[in-house]
């Protein structure tokens, strides 16, 4: 099965996800796995202009929720996925190539209440993993400091060209710089007093982690903790992974994925004549906007 035509809206908010290869814990969190990730996302961040609004890592794939103004999503997260890789293998030593099984899902957000939603999943997305019992305890990049606490949260940016350029000096210090992981709030809460949002946010997390220990209570199971996450072999891989469907979007309401479904189907028929017609050498041809022409097999 092909992947989904990509129809990319510089005022919608994606929930974004990407899972490692094989599922392995390559992303198990660590120092230099933390910085590593940290310093890619803001370094797209900065280029592409991608407003974040929530964020979590775990062993073996990520969750975002962001917005692209320019849409510009697929650099963003191709500039983060491709980096991230290559300085990740080096960290590890054993492996290359990317770490990355697929191309990322992308679904498109819509209502504050589907917004606030994805929010929440991905703060408690730790949680619901069992594999530690707070959003706050999680020992990986996670956006809970600055939606809870509203913490700055940076990362060190260390500008390799400049330093190969000027010899490779044992000193690095004049080619680091501090640079933050911004949160970009939606209308809706941005507009709300911080302690206001702050107690929305904090209850409703608090009640989706006592769910997750209720189901642990229920099924006699245990969180693993945050020493056994870190002692995890970054090349294991769980005993079995959850595969859900890929929903069509994330709407607060049935009239929002109706009127979501009724757009979606007018842009994939005029995408699939222009489509057509490029694919027949009119290379003219005007696209839906946000979105990319088909590839094409280039025969000498």
């Amino acid at each position: 099965m092909g992947n989904p035509i990509r129809h990319l809206d510089g005022n919608t908010f994606y929930f974004i996800t990407s899972r490692c290869i094989d599922s392995e814990f390559l992303l198990r969190p660590d120092p230099e796995v933390n910085q590593i990730l940290g310093e890619w996302f803001v370094r797209a961040q900065r280029t592409t202009g991608v407003e974040i609004v929530a964020y979590v890592v775990l062993g073996n794939h990520f969750h975002l929720l962001c917005r692209a103004p320019k849409r510009n999503l697929d650099r963003f997260v191709g500039l983060f996925k491709s980096q991230s890789s290559r300085q990740i293998n080096r960290h590890r030593g054993d492996r290359r190539g990317t770490l990355y099984q697929r191309r990322y899902s992308c679904e498109p957000v819509f209502g504050e209440g589907a917004i606030l939603d994805r929010i929440l999943y991905i703060l408690s997305n730790p949680a619901a993993a069992h594999l530690v019992n707070r959003s706050e305890d999680w020992p990986g990049l996670i956006s809970t400091p600055q939606l809870l606490h509203d913490e700055k949260v940076s990362f060190t940016l260390f500008d390799r060209t400049a330093w190969c350029a000027a010899g490779c000096p044992e000193d690095r210090t004049p080619y680091l710089e501090e640079g933050e992981l911004e949160i970009t709030l939606p209308e809706f809460l941005a507009r709300m007093d911080p302690e206001e949002r702050t107690a929305l946010i904090r209850n409703h997390l608090e009640a989706r982690e006592a769910e997750c220990r209720d189901t642990r209570r229920r099924e006699n199971r245990t969180v693993m903790g945050r020493g056994r996450v870190l002692a995890q072999s970054p090349r294991s891989r769980p005993r079995s992974t959850n595969r859900s469907n890929r929903p069509l979007c994330h709407a607060a309401t049935i009239e929002a994925w109706m009127a979501y479904r009724n757009e979606r189907r007018l842009f994939l028929a005029s995408y699939r004549d222009a489509s057509e017609l490029y694919r027949g050498g009119d290379h003219e041809v005007e696209f839906p906007k946000g979105s990319f022409p088909p590839w094409i097999r280039k025969v000498a």
